[in-house]
């Protein structure tokens, strides 16, 4: 904020409001003046994006930094498009020039050797090297600066023995030209503010990072197609609200993503071990565990859950017995209500689980005692679907069947068709060979895309006409009917005339 302006009165009325964490009057003060520069200039442009007519950066004591909504927001309000300050994965090509070379090598020979956390960590080092080589070498400016506004952790014991080494490792020039305290600084604001994606790399946003976590957020962050890789990996990101938003309310994104999210509340918190805060959304504090789900020995429904948020797998999943589950209790159906299974049911059930750990094969109606929708089972069915190999030798059948299977999950799990849902669909539409129900599929698609993803529709709707109408690639659709927009007016079933919209408003 030092810089010549209009009154250092002003300036120092400015610089107190934003250590309040008063940035909306900051910004009405600061745009007050009749003359900026330097980087006061910057600021203002900063404090632009932060506080605008969707949303706005304030600071609560207990929380810290957050966003909430400046007004009500309406489903599929596109908040933000922004690109991400740092992108890094386990390739580690800026590691490579800032750290030892046997030191990488360790690390990246860990990670072919199909270690996870090793995977995370290399991805963590070439994102410290990057800023290094970024503050030595002086460019990029603008990425330093809003890192800078980024809040890091306090480093514990363990985090401090990693900033030592990392230090201790870090080549000629850059060794001599930070410290161990500047390496641990930037470790703990990438380390609290990083996205780890279905795409295997770690994002760094800005305002994006100042979003609030919930496993059942209120805003979606991704494109149409989050999942599928793409050429640019600094392409930009977009925030798209998934619920209607209150004025006042926080907004918040899932840290996590899927699978990861799908799956049992100790799982999830473990998950979010590194963020060091413990989830107190509806799912993590009061909702029945979806994602553990077993056959009613009753209804014969796949719906036996813990009738709340379950937490004694964390017990299981520190057991030196790698084939340790957790131990069920409080079963309750969500289709009857019975909630009374025996002891020796109670068993059969652990049993299940513990064969399928074992003997992971995926199921697509429920087994004798195990859930299609189990956590466990949602997994092979998503690693399948995004290993090209594995679905591309299936059978069509089979490709339908982990489609379907993903599609209910999903839908099962939030209420609604989530956005990342898309993907799975539009398979469907394209392995289906009856053209009236290819056309119920996409109408489906389209009241999807319309609802999140408004400036994509028009252009994804066409191709989904190109799809009903057998068009090769490359052949273009005749002008009278771009003109005419059929896919606007594509049949749907009577569950998507039922109003998708006032549905998602109910939940």
């Amino acid at each position: 904020w030092g810089c010549a302006c209009d009154s250092d009165s002003t300036l120092e009325q400015i610089q107190c409001l934003v250590k309040q964490g008063q940035y909306r009057k900051a910004l009405e003060v600061a745009s007050s003046l009749q003359r900026v520069s330097g980087h006061l200039e910057h600021a203002l442009m900063d404090l632009k994006r932060l506080v605008c007519d969707d949303f706005e950066l304030v600071t609560d004591q207990v929380k810290g930094r957050y966003l909430r909504a400046s007004r009500d927001l309406p489903i599929g309000t596109a908040l933000i498009r922004e690109r991400p300050l740092v992108v890094s994965d386990a390739q580690g090509e800026h590691a490579a020039k800032v750290f030892q070379q046997d030191f990488v090598a360790e690390i990246q020979q860990s990670v072919q050797d199909g270690d996870e956390e090793a995977e995370q960590l290399m991805a963590m080092l070439d994102a410290i090297a990057m800023v290094v080589k970024l503050s030595v070498e002086k460019t990029e400016s603008i990425t330093l600066r809003r890192l800078a506004w980024l809040e890091g952790h306090c480093l514990e014991a363990g985090d401090l023995d990693m900033r030592n080494l990392m230090f201790t490792k870090m080549v000629e020039p850059y060794r001599s030209r930070v410290t161990a305290k500047d390496v641990g600084d930037v470790y703990g604001v990438l380390m609290c503010n990083r996205f780890w994606g279905s795409d295997r790399q770690s994002d760094v946003m800005w305002v994006c990072s100042m979003f609030e976590h919930s496993c059942n957020p209120t805003v979606f962050r991704g494109d149409v197609d989050p999942s599928k890789p793409k050429k640019d990996k600094y392409r930009s990101r977009k925030m798209t609200t998934l619920l209607p938003v209150k004025k006042g309310s926080a907004l918040t994104v899932d840290y996590i993503g899927l699978p990861t999210v799908y799956a049992p509340t100790w799982a999830r918190r473990s998950a979010l071990g590194h963020w060091r805060f413990s989830c107190l959304c509806q799912w993590c504090t009061q909702q029945p565990e979806r994602c553990r789900a077993f056959v009613c020995p009753t209804c014969k429904e796949p719906e036996l859950t813990p009738a709340g948020p379950d937490l004694s797998g964390a017990e299981a999943a520190s057991s030196e017995d790698p084939k340790s589950i957790a131990r069920l209790k409080n079963l309750a159906c969500l289709k009857c209500g019975f909630d009374e299974p025996s002891e020796a049911y109670l068993n059969r059930c652990i049993q299940a689980e513990d064969d399928f750990k074992d003997a992971p094969e995926l199921l697509f109606t429920s087994g004798r005692r195990l859930s299609e929708f189990h956590s466990a089972n949602f997994a092979v069915a998503w690693n399948a679907f995004y290993q090209d190999v594995i679905f591309r030798c299936a059978s069509p059948d089979e490709q339908r069947a982990v489609c379907e299977l993903l599609v209910e999950s999903l839908f099962r799990l939030y209420g609604y068709h989530h956005p990342q849902s898309l993907e799975f669909i539009h398979t469907l539409a394209e392995l289906s060979e009856d053209q009236e129900e290819q056309a119920q599929i996409l109408a489906l698609e389209h009241v999807i895309f319309v609802t999140f993803f408004q400036e994509e529709s028009e252009q994804l709707d066409q191709e989904s006409y190109r799809l009903m109408f057998s068009l090769r690639p490359g052949e273009e659709l005749p002008e009278e009917v771009a003109c005419a927009k059929p896919w606007l007016n594509v049949p749907t079933t009577p569950s998507v005339q039922a109003g998708y919209r006032d549905h998602v408003q109910s939940i």
